[in-house]
């Protein structure tokens, strides 16, 4: 597996770090997560061929995760064949129905739109890999989940936004990397949000093998020093293009 940060930035975009997006390329498949502002360009400008993009998975509704769902429609509007199946909490349902109701175009894609909604305890089963899904806690309006994939005898997890809970410990168990979600500085805590400090822990308790860190607008010195007061393997601090070898 290798992932390729999309995009690393919150919900106000810099010219450097677009909002939330993820590219999990798994043998000859690309699997999306999240699809922010921009990130559909940031998957052209990495190389990655976005008509065979089949499956997207979506962690919670918040524009800043979902707006560029739009701009693939858009790309595959006329000549796209291929089914594409969409994953997301409840809810997704309706929202991709009031979404494509923005436009005429959507309502005869050339094309099937597969929308599942899916929570917590589901698992997916792709012809390449295999997905489980987690709920998280970020805001009250909202159901926000996270996913783990398994492929290739390794083991991928994302967190999507969240603040802290226990049950993230446990279902990101010696995950060889994962991604999370850190917005704010210790000194900054929020219930909605990871804090470097609160990343750590996670990590260290799951025995994780590697820790990204992404949603970020912060001090990037400062928030990778404060993770690494309490997990002592390594991090990264994620930035728009990377690549990482899982």
């Amino acid at each position: 597996m290798k992932l390729t940060v999309l995009g690393s930035g919150v919900f106000k975009p810099r010219t450097v770090r677009y909002p939330s997006g993820l590219a999990l390329t798994i043998g000859g498949e690309t699997v999306i997560f999240d699809a922010g502002c921009g990130t559909f360009m940031r998957l052209v400008e990495a190389g990655i061929n976005y008509e065979k993009i089949n499956y997207i998975f979506i962690t919670h509704l918040h524009i800043d995760h979902t707006s560029d769902l739009l701009q693939y429609l858009w790309a595959y509007h006329l000549d796209r064949e291929k089914d594409l199946h969409l994953f997301g909490p409840p809810g997704f349902k309706r929202f991709y129905k009031t979404l494509t109701e923005l436009a005429p175009q959507f309502s005869h894609l050339p094309f099937k739109v597969r929308v599942r909604e899916v929570d917590d305890n589901d698992v997916i089963s792709l012809p390449f890999c295999r997905i489980e899904v987690a709920r998280t806690y970020h805001v009250d309006e909202l159901t926000s989940i996270c996913y783990k994939v398994k492929a290739d005898k390794k083991t991928f997890g994302y967190s999507g936004d969240t603040g802290y809970c226990e049950r993230l410990i446990e279902f990101f168990r010696n995950v060889d990397v994962l991604v999370l979600e850190c917005t704010v500085l210790n000194e900054q805590k929020l219930k909605t949000h990871l804090i470097p400090r609160e990343c750590g822990e996670i990590a260290t308790k799951a025995q994780v093998k590697k820790l990204v860190l992404t949603h970020l607008d912060l001090d990037l010195e400062k928030v990778k020093k404060q993770c690494s007061e309490n997990f002592c393997g390594e991090i990264i601090v994620a930035e728009d293009l990377m690549r990482i070898e899982i």
